[in-house]
Formats: structure tokens, C-alpha cells, sequence
């Protein structure tokens, strides 16, 4: 439950104390948000499908930019282009997309004041944000346009660049 709230008003603390460093919970390894390291152990490195997946990100992790078709709107509901479905098909690839972590139970992990994830709370992001758009329309081009699934990617791609077990 600590957690839950730290996250929640993690933003109003900042704008009332902007002097503090305010750091991310991690999971704890229970209530369905597991510890950081079996999240990240859940990700696949080295499957042909995940190489392939891998680079993918890797094209979008070095910028970002919202282009026009990416995430629109018609008649309703959200339409999004193959930009977005290569990076939401690529997380869901390299195992960013996880059953082990209860997205429902929790918040979203908070961007640190650099607007970064920790690989972990990437995995968490990730699943929150593509499981979240089964049940309500836009929450994909909503972490789109707002640049927190390019934090998801940067995230993962740096730490899928760093040596297994570091």
C-alpha cells in the first residue's frame, strides 16, 4: 500500500518540495508486483524472434518523435500505425509484457524527474500500458504521445545492452 501511494502522489510532492529527490518504489515481491530481478529475468535476451525484437527498439531508443498516423482517433476508438505496432509487438516479444506483475493492483511506476525508468519498472510500464488497452481504448497512444513508452523502450534497450547479470 506504500507503494501504491508514494507513486500516486509522487508528482504533487514534487511540485511542493522540487528540492527533494523523490526515488521510485520497488516491488517487493509480493501482491503480484514482483521483486525487480524476477522481472527482469522474464525477459528474453538471445531467441532469434527476441534479436529481431531487440533491434526493433533499438531503432526507437535513440528518439523519439510523434508523427502524424501514429495514434489517432476514428469513430471512437484508436487507430494506430505500424510504428507503434512494431514497439508494442516488440515489448511483447522479449517478455516486457508479463503476467507475473498485477497491473490492476498497482500504479504506474513514476518517471524519474529525468523522465527515466528503471529496467524493471519498465517491465511493469510495459505491461501496464499494452494489458491496459484491452480494457480501456487509448491508453497505447496516450504512453505514445506522452513519451513514456519511449522511457519503457530507452530503458530496456540500455539494459539489454549491458552485460547479462550487471
Amino acid at each position: 500500500m506504500r507503494a501504491r501511494l508514494t507513486a500516486k502522489y509522487e508528482l504533487t510532492a514534487r511540485l511542493i518540495h522540487p528540492e527533494r529527490r523523490f526515488e521510485p518504489p520497488a516491488g517487493g515481491g509480493a501482491d503480484g508486483d514482483p521483486d525487480d530481478a524476477a522481472l527482469l529475468a522474464g525477459l528474453d535476451r538471445d531467441s532469434a524472434a527476441a534479436s529481431a525484437a531487440w533491434e526493433r527498439l533499438g531503432d526507437f531508443a535513440g528518439g523519439w518523435r510523434v508523427l502524424p498516423g501514429d495514434a489517432e482517433w476514428e469513430g471512437g476508438h484508436p487507430v494506430y500505425g505500424s510504428r507503434v505496432t512494431a514497439v508494442t509487438t516488440a515489448l511483447a516479444t522479449v517478455g516486457a509484457v508479463t503476467p507475473v506483475f498485477h497491473w490492476v493492483d498497482h500504479t504506474l511506476p513514476p518517471l524519474t524527474s529525468e523522465g527515466g525508468l528503471s529496467a524493471a519498472d519498465a517491465v511493469r510500464t510495459a505491461t501496464a500500458v499494452i494489458r491496459g488497452e484491452r480494457f480501456s481504448d487509448g491508453v497505447i497512444g496516450v504512453a505514445w504521445k506522452d513519451g513514456r513508452l519511449f522511457a519503457v523502450v530507452r530503458a530496456l534497450y540500455a539494459w539489454h545492452a549491458t552485460p547479462e547479470g550487471a
